[in-house]
């Protein structure tokens, strides 16, 4: 995190912060330096992801045709942009970067208050540990898993 106390010992820190001693003498505070080395190659990874702009591309396969691959594509492309899909992709990224587990989703929303039409929307999960994984899962990107639980803290109240 590049804290204070991340790198320095509690008693280090007492003694540089000055005060009065215990003969009585009053001590100078002295600086305690900080220097935080992970925080340069995060923003790298970080400002290289943006540069990347990560999209999901749609190639036809087996008997599929171009045109119903590029229609798919285009409806992709639309909702990736409505729900500005590239900022949760970050956010997840950040997150994953920072703490070892970042996660976005894919959500259903209705579009208009009159009707029952929904669309789908990308949303960044702001918290990753509220994000429950199926633990059988085999494969390391946790394609294979049948479920993941999303958990929300509510106030007693």
């Amino acid at each position: 995190r590049g804290e204070l106390e991340d790198q320095w010992p509690e008693s280090i820190v007492r003694d540089r912060k000055g005060g009065q001693g215990t003969d009585g003498r009053v001590t100078p505070a002295r600086p305690i330096l900080v220097v935080n080395k992970l925080r340069q190659p995060l923003l790298q990874v970080l400002n290289e992801a943006r540069q990347a702009r990560v999209s999901i591309d749609i190639k036809p396969q087996s008997n599929a045709t171009q045109e119903d691959a590029d229609l798919r594509q285009d409806l992709i492309r639309s909702i990736e942009v409505k729900s500005k899909a590239n900022q949760a992709r970050l956010w997840a990224l950040d997150r994953a970067m920072q703490c070892g587990r970042g996660f976005y989703r894919v959500i259903k929303e209705y579009s208009n208050d009159g009707d029952f039409d929904q669309d789908l929307v990308i949303t960044a999960i702001l918290n990753q540990g509220c994000v429950y994984l199926d633990p059988f899962a085999q494969k390391p990107d946790f394609s294979d898993m049948e479920w993941a639980i999303l958990t929300t803290d509510l106030p007693e109240s």
